[in-house]
């Protein structure tokens, strides 16, 4: 008997190891543990170093990527900042100083991806400034189901009213903070 190949899910996760940060546990434990239900995770997530990372940086974990991993470059504020003041600034300003130039790094990337390898779920965390970007390389690389897993404060109806349903892409929305 021929068993069918595992579904390919793309994974888009600004925070992912070796950044140790609450927002990296989650897509990481996913990763790992998708393959159990019959999923082929790829990852494409920012490219964490001991520079950009604000002190959250954990070099335990570099290397220890349990599915194909893509990083791009992450304009994250240089670590001169002393981590209490860009903790701050990340706490304030975040969402107006870089999500939006971000994520349009991260899903021209995705993009590319997309038309390199199929994949049938999207799962893609986005932060609140970045809700239109999302929607709009949803809509251009069309996967057939679409996991939003947000920030709090992202809009969630915003982003499926933007992705709409005339291009046959299905957006699943979960409460993922039950």
């Amino acid at each position: 008997m021929i068993q069918d190949p595992a579904r390919r899910v793309l994974m888009l996760a600004e925070f992912y190891h070796p950044n140790s940060t609450a927002g990296a546990h989650r897509p990481v434990k996913l990763a790992k543990y998708l393959p159990r239900f019959g999923w082929s995770p790829t990852v494409l997530c920012a490219e964490w170093t001991a520079g950009n990372c604000g002190g959250t940086y954990d070099p335990s974990l570099e290397g220890k990527d349990s599915c194909p991993t893509h990083r791009v470059p992450h304009p994250a504020p240089p670590s001169t900042i002393p981590a209490r003041i860009l903790g701050r600034i990340r706490r304030e300003f975040s969402p107006q100083l870089y999500p939006k130039s971000f994520a349009r790094v991260l899903l021209r990337e995705a993009m590319g991806l997309c038309q390199r390898e199929r994949f049938e779920v999207l799962w893609a965390t986005f932060s609140p400034g970045s809700t239109l970007e999302a929607a709009s390389a949803v809509r251009e690389f069309r996967p057939k189901i679409v996991y939003p897993y947000h920030y709090r404060g992202s809009d969630v109806e915003k982003f499926k009213n933007l992705v709409g349903v005339d291009v046959g892409v299905e957006v699943r929305l979960h409460d993922w903070y039950k």
